[in-house]
């Protein structure tokens, strides 16, 4: 497209990196470290200076590219999707006509939209950003699309949050090396592909991978970056070291795909009191690489797999319950799921598409 492309993150985060049709992206750092993570933050507990000042820091960024790439069409891909980045970022393509910008609302901005408390507040943005022609809110799956339809009277157009560990280059070419793979005699190997994070159910984690060792399966837990685990996590990361191989740190691509190249079922225990209205890019990368899951009900993972009919849901966040839901998922497994076609067709469903504008 000729666009120069441009990563925006925080200034702690150091040589992370992204790929894109072979050409290396470096994450540039703009935003400070305090205003990146503090509008991630549940509302009533995002700190209103610091959405200011991260709007600041966007718009400071944009007008020092525009004069440093003069000339040439720049495409920004900033990690984050909460209502209050919306607004900011609203704000900026407000006074920027040039500009053109969709916020992905990946993370808990719905949920606080859906809050009696916040209604209010998000109607009246979310309906003054949909007249404007420069940007536009999206929503992540149809059952948010309908709630903040009926409840905000706002259409917002439907963007599943894609994949990013599967290039369409990889995709056909794993397809057919899966298609001639021979279906294993009992799938026994179980992959805990979420990390390290509290509301990921670390804890279950930890109970399910030792009661799933004694029963005889291989389990592989990514644990994510150590120096950022508190002392409960590293005690409980110890005491799963007999019983599964752990993934630590942050996993460059290739061991990251591998994660599911090697498992036969992907176990998320993400938290439902967490995940009701968030989504998890790792549900799509299970269905890109024909990985049947085991899921808490009443989550936006369970939706995916209920439509998708990829895999079992829990009704308990127990390590009973999802073994069972284990053994369910095991003895279907050449029916069912093993078969590459079957659960690569799903994501024929999930598309993405993304425009350019002159900036």
């Amino acid at each position: 497209s000729g666009a120069h492309f441009l990563t925006l993150g925080s200034k702690n985060f150091d040589g992370a990196h992204a790929d894109l049709d072979g050409a290396e992206i470096l994450i540039e750092p703009t935003f400070s470290d305090n205003v990146y993570a503090a509008l991630t933050r549940k509302l009533p507990d995002v700190d209103q200076s610091a959405v200011l000042n991260f709007e600041r820091e966007l718009e400071a960024a944009i007008i020092r590219h525009k004069l440093e790439h003069a000339g040439k069409r720049l495409a920004y891909y900033l990690y984050m999707g909460s209502l209050p980045h919306a607004v900011a970022i609203a704000n900026v393509c407000a006074r920027h006509p040039g500009i053109s910008a969709t916020v992905n609302t990946f993370g808990e901005c719905i949920m606080d939209c859906m809050r009696d408390g916040h209604i209010d507040q998000w109607t009246d943005f979310l309906r003054s950003a949909a007249q404007q022609k420069n940007f536009a809110v999206l929503a992540i799956t149809p059952q948010l699309k309908h709630d903040v339809r009926e409840r905000c009277g706002v259409d917002l157009r439907l963007c599943p949050h894609p994949t990013a560990a599967f290039p369409d280059a990889l995709f056909a070419d794993w397809f057919a090396k899966l298609e001639r793979a021979p279906l294993p005699s009992l799938p026994n190997r179980l992959v805990f592909p979420g990390g390290f994070w509290g509301e990921k159910n670390f804890d279950l984690t930890c109970d399910i991978a030792r009661a799933a060792a004694g029963k005889g399966y291989s389990c592989t837990v990514r644990t994510g970056p150590l120096e950022s685990a508190n002392q409960q996590q590293l005690e409980a990361r110890r005491a799963i070291a007999p019983h599964a191989r752990t993934a630590d740190g942050v996993l460059g691509d290739d061991e990251y795909r591998a994660l599911f190249q090697d498992a036969d079922i992907a176990v998320l225990t993400y938290r439902r009191a967490d995940w009701r209205m968030r989504n998890s890019s790792v549900v799509i990368d299970c269905l890109y690489a024909a990985l049947p899951m085991v899921v808490v009900s009443g989550t936006w993972l369970s939706d995916l797999v209920e439509q998708f009919g990829c895999g079992e849901i829990v009704e308990d966040e127990t390590s009973s319950a999802f073994m069972a839901a284990v053994e369910r998922a095991v003895h279907l497994s050449h029916e069912k799921y093993c078969s590459a076609s079957i659960m690569l067709a799903k994501t024929a469903e999930i598309t993405t598409s993304f425009e350019i504008a002159n900036a």
